[in-house]
């Protein structure tokens, strides 16, 4: 089954069991938040299937500006948005592309939160673009971009400490802390927020091959091997589209650089 007919397939099936969410015209047609309702799930149902075909991305993407064109004040439709564009940023071997869709990610997220503030969704994925066009950017800027990040990922957490953004916030947080040069890096923080996060969601693999690869900087091989054979071995991921294609590959590579470690 091709990849745009099985999202199809899973919006279906989902509608057919939850039914209509949201009210109906007078003369019993859908309203508008229904069709609003409709376009995010469909985008999302395409979205999760962003590892069976990229082009999946661009579907999503497609129903979620629809989605705007309805009701352009929502909030959920700018940050998935957002999230969408900058994984299709990830996936881009187009350095100056990258730039653009990670760029183009911060505009739909600063969006959502500048509809609403207390936007915990908004504010990670302002940090998690900001923190990527970091890693693109020169020394003096991407400092600055990187200060900034952080900030949107504590308010993220802040904003909602048991929430999933939050959760993959301190996982950002703790990517940040391991690879940054003093005075901003901290392995030990690095490590106490990666393992807060397993603790939260152990069936996040970022959050697993995160970890395993604090532990290899703090030459902890052992404690590392077992974490990237955990990530390795997760039955259920969070998000499986991000485990097929990038966690399980950097888990991959962890565990055979810690197994010629002395």
């Amino acid at each position: 089954m091709k990849p745009f007919v099985t999202a199809f397939c899973l919006v279906f099936f989902a509608f057919a069991l939850i039914g209509p969410v949201a009210h109906c015209l007078p003369d019993g047609q859908p309203g508008l938040d229904y069709e609003v309702q409709r376009l995010l799930d469909e985008g999302w149902a395409f979205f999760v299937q962003m590892h069976r075909g990229l082009e999946n991305l661009d579907f999503a993407i497609d129903a979620y500006k629809k989605a705007l064109d309805l009701d352009p004040e929502n909030e959920d439709a700018h940050w998935k948005l957002a999230e969408a564009t900058l994984k299709k940023g990830e996936a881009s071997t187009n350095d100056s592309k990258r730039q653009e869709l990670f760029t183009e990610s911060l505009a739909w997220a600063q969006k959502a939160v500048d509809i609403n503030p207390n936007s915990a969704p908004g504010h990670y994925w302002m940090g998690a673009s900001r923190i990527l066009l970091a890693q693109m950017a020169g020394l003096f800027r991407a400092a600055g971009l990187a200060r900034q990040a952080q900030a949107d990922l504590r308010k993220t957490i802040d904003l909602a400490p048991q929430n999933r953004f939050a959760v993959l916030a301190k996982v950002v947080l703790a990517a940040i802390k391991a690879q940054a040069p003093w005075p901003m890096g901290n392995l030990g923080e690095a490590q106490k927020l990666a393992i807060e996060a397993v603790s939260q969601d152990p069936n996040l693999t970022l959050a697993s091959v995160t970890l395993g690869e604090i532990l290899i900087a703090q030459g902890q091989y052992e404690k590392a091997r077992q974490e990237f054979i955990r990530c390795l071995n997760t039955e259920n991921p969070t998000y499986p589209w991000d485990s097929i294609l990038y966690d399980w590959p950097k888990a991959r590579r962890g565990l055979e650089q810690v197994m010629v470690m002395p």
